[in-house]
């Protein structure tokens, strides 16, 4: 196997964003099918923070109809804050990049699958910014 050589002792982490709100643009938006949701990256305008990663959980067929309301409802709210056009049938994802909101930013602790906390390398849990809406 070969070495790949690569300055990484360079990397410099971002910073969580403070809690509070703050000016957003959506960067980029990608449906991932096999996990029935759309990742959108957002960036916390005015600062040099780590993106925002945001989930919109698509309805599945065997959803039944609470939770489907529920996936529905959080959408609405998601494209309603950042101005994103839709019809009563869906969305279009290519409408997403460029679209700003003013929102609060929490900050949250990553956890995996199991729910256990994710650490970094220093030990200390990986702290990344969330979106309220």
């Amino acid at each position: 196997m070969s070495f790949i050589e690569q300055p990484l002792s360079d990397y410099q982490e971002k910073e969580v964003a403070p809690e509070g709100m703050y000016d957003l643009i959506i960067e980029d938006a990608k449906v991932i099918p096999e996990q029935n949701r759309v990742s959108v990256r957002i960036a916390i305008q005015g600062g040099d923070y780590k993106p925002v990663w945001h989930n919109i959980w698509l309805i599945k067929t065997d959803d039944d109809h609470e939770k489907a309301n529920n996936k529905l409802g959080m959408q609405t709210r998601f494209l309603d804050t950042f101005k994103i056009p839709y019809e009563g049938s869906g969305f279009s994802t290519d409408d997403f990049p460029g679209s700003t909101a003013t929102c609060k930013v929490v900050q949250e602790v990553r956890v995996d699958r199991d729910g256990t906390t994710m650490v970094g390398p220093d030990g200390e849990a990986i702290i990344d910014n969330r979106l309220k809406v």
